[in-house]
């Protein structure tokens, strides 16, 4: 896979990207298109390479658990996921890719399922990232709907629709999420529960990755709004703000390089936010800088935790007899991370500082010149297992196998060799991956003069190691902030309980409840779409009402009454007959005798079975006038509803009519004479086939209960 990303750079850097179309959904117009650009491929190069690296490291930590083989493969999955993510040009292609990335994390970080700090870990990334999931859905849909336009390659500048402002909302959601930004930064260090490798791989080159490839990706399309700018550089700033706050509370290896991480990409999304030219160079060095030494720095506390089973740092100490070659991969990280020459890492921090300085020189200096100190206390306190003091845990470690140390040595050497030959690296992978995001490149280099950059580089530093010193006091002295985790909780915790108190009103057992739910939801919905459409209620053909339909209506209002008030069954059921007959006097008047003796027969059937089941039931309470009231008005709900509903029907014109049609094909289609059976045998055969169903299973319920009262006889006697 690193070859063949490798062999697609040159065409790629000449303008000239390779891309892969097909058919995915032709009804919809939709294509799989993958676009090889010099920006996807550079992040391609990164996810392969650490990727491969990762692998050498993860089959021999993992070891001889049965889950290797699983725990690969899913990682195999997030990479094509990844991979997805970065080289699709189809929008559509590029949110499904997303999504994929967010189940295959889920499974990782949960992978230890019987540990309840990773299924925790792993329920709150996923959720979290859901939320970035459907906004990245919504912006997709109105991206397409909006140009018409469904490849990133071909979208135009959108600041001047009317869309913009919706979309741009969106992105952010489903950027923030991804990539741990505020209010969403407290999921990073939650996933920590996950296996080391999969942490590596998760943070330091591809998931928490993707929100900031999104926001690069829309930087050309979205950038001239004028939100663009000020919110990507507040919300990254307090971002960066919760970091400061957060390392000095870390004592978990993986948590405190979990935090760094949220810092860095901070750091990323405000230089996309500045948008100029420059701050995207120094946003894409650093990009590649941060992969180089946070990956080595993961696999480093993975080898910690692997020799002596601790990761708490006040516990560790005097491992660099033990773990020389451990050792020498967290120094040449850790020199990358803090900005020191000559390592990659201290040329993205220069023209970060640059970048800062050039668009709000006190405001963006100032965070940065803050985060950079910390970052350097997180990377003074990854190194104190190798030079501390405690010596306890020490006695037992051992240096891991080559083939841990193979990969996390050579993952640090290329920050280093790439900092030492920044010219190649520019010309061939930093170079033509800014041009594909719409901007000019920037010279790189170590070392550009005694600048006010370098002069807060060196501030910084001095800054880092005086808070280095006295972390134990800041410790003491910096307050907790509120936790993202903690707002998270409470939100989850009201959610499941306005369910509970939900489903403790709607489920309550009751059937009685349940109907009534479910017809007043009915009608109300209805007489909703009634009122929106404004459909005709007044029909065109009114026939006089006749003074034995009047007699049958009058009859079956008050039957109804009767039957709801009554306060005993004997009546209740005689008032249930009567309202049958009324309907069956209905169906005579209206020259239907065949529904008259179907209404007729079940009406005296269904009287009999009542009187029969009735007679072994308790004696039954009249409910309160209270209830029967409200049942009452559900019924008039249902009447009103009924009645909307055969008046729209009437006043509709709907053609030909359906009896016209019936009469002209029952011979000819259905080789029947008489229309009505033609109809019920063959234009209407499956709703015949019903009416038999249901037949049939009245039958064999009253069979069933004519049985079991003469088995109830028996026993009685």
């Amino acid at each position: 896979m690193v070859g063949l990303v490798i062999s697609l750079l040159e065409p790629a850097s000449k303008g000239s990207p390779q891309s892969l179309n097909f058919e995915w959904i032709p009804q919809l117009g939709l294509h799989v298109t993958l676009r090889a650009d010099s920006f996807g491929l550079f992040i391609a190069l990164i996810i392969t390479v650490i990727g491969a690296g990762i692998f050498s490291y993860t089959s021999e930590y993992m070891g001889d658990d049965s889950g290797t083989g699983s725990i690969i493969g899913w990682l195999l999955f997030f990479m094509a996921s990844m991979l997805g993510v970065v080289l699709a040009d189809n929008i559509v292609l590029l949110f499904v890719s997303w999504e994929l990335t967010s189940i295959s994390s889920y499974i990782l970080i949960g992978s230890n399922h019987r540990d309840p700090e990773a299924r925790a870990g792993a329920k709150t990334a996923l959720l979290v990232t859901a939320i970035g999931g459907l906004s990245l859905l919504a912006a997709v849909v109105l991206l397409g709907l909006a140009t018409g336009v469904w490849n990133l390659s071909e979208l135009p500048p959108m600041h001047d629709h009317p869309w913009v402002l919706s979309i741009f909302i969106l992105i952010c959601l489903a950027a923030f999420s991804k990539s741990a930004q505020w209010p969403f930064c407290f999921w990073l260090p939650g996933a920590m529960a996950a296996p080391t490798p999969i942490s590596a791989y998760l943070h330091s080159a591809t998931m928490v990755k993707a929100g900031v490839i999104l926001l690069a990706r829309m930087h050309p399309i979205l950038s001239e709004h004028a939100a663009w700018t000020p919110t990507l550089v507040l919300i990254s700033s307090a971002s960066m703000i919760v970091v400061i706050f957060a390392i000095l509370k870390a004592t978990d290896l993986k948590a405190l390089l979990a935090h760094s991480t949220v810092g860095a990409l901070a750091l990323m999304v405000c230089l996309i936010g500045i948008g100029t030219s420059y701050a995207l160079n120094a946003m894409t060095v650093f990009l590649l800088a941060h992969a180089c030494y946070k990956a080595p720095l993961f696999l480093v506390a993975g080898s910690i935790d692997h020799a002596v089973h601790n990761r708490n740092i006040n516990a560790l100490g005097g491992l660099a007899n033990k773990m020389p070659y451990t050792t020498i991969t967290a120094c040449l990280a850790g020199i990358s991370m803090m900005g020191l020459p000559p390592m990659l890492g201290f040329a993205a921090k220069e023209m970060i500082l640059e970048a800062g300085l050039s668009y709000a020189p006190w405001l963006i200096a100032l965070i940065t010149v803050l985060v950079t100190a910390f970052v350097m206390v997180a990377c003074c306190v990854v190194l104190i297992p190798a030079f501390g003091k405690n010596q306890f845990l020490a006695k037992k470690a051992h240096e891991s196998p080559w083939s841990m140390l193979v990969p996390m040595l050579l993952i640090s050497l290329i920050g280093l060799f790439s900092g030492l030959g920044l010219s190649p690296l520019e010309r061939y992978l930093i170079a033509p991956a800014v041009i594909s995001l719409g901007v000019k490149p920037t010279a790189l280099g170590l070392w550009h003069g005694f600048t006010p950059h370098l002069a807060l580089s060196a501030l910084a530093i001095l800054a880092g190691w005086l808070a280095y010193s006295k972390r134990h006091v800041l410790y003491k002295r910096i307050p907790i902030l509120p936790s993202g985790l903690l707002i998270h909780d409470i939100i989850w915790n009201a959610v499941l309980g306005f369910g509970r108190s939900l489903t403790r009103i709607i489920q309550n057992g009751s059937l009685t409840s349940y109907l009534g739910t479910t017809i007043i939801v009915t009608c109300a919905l209805i007489l909703y779409a009634w009122v929106q459409v404004d459909a005709p209620t007044r029909p065109s053909l009114v026939q006089k009402i006749t003074l034995a339909e009047l007699s049958a209506g009058l009859l079956i209002m008050a039957s109804s009454l009767a039957t709801a008030f009554a306060r005993q069954r004997l009546p209740a059921i005689a008032a249930l007959g009567s309202m049958g007959m009324g309907m069956t006097l209905f169906f005579i008047v209206s020259q239907a005798p065949d529904l008259a003796l179907t209404q007729f027969l079940v009406e005296i059937l269904a009287v009999v079975l009542l009187v029969v089941a009735f007679r072994h039931l308790p004696d039954f309470v009249g409910e309160p006038i209270k209830i029967q009231t409200g049942r009452l008005v559900i019924s008039a709900l249902t009447g009103l509803t009924m009645m909307v509903l055969t008046l729209v029907a009437l006043s509709t014109d709907y053609g030909q009519r359906v009896s016209l049609w019936h009469g002209l094909n029952a011979l000819k289609q259905g080789h029947g004479a008489n229309v009505v059976n033609v109809i019920l045998v063959d234009f209407r055969a499956l709703d015949t086939l019903g009416e038999i169903t249901v037949l049939s299973i009245a039958a064999l319920g009253v069979g069933v209960l004519m049985g079991s009262l003469k088995q109830t006889k028996k026993e009685a006697t």
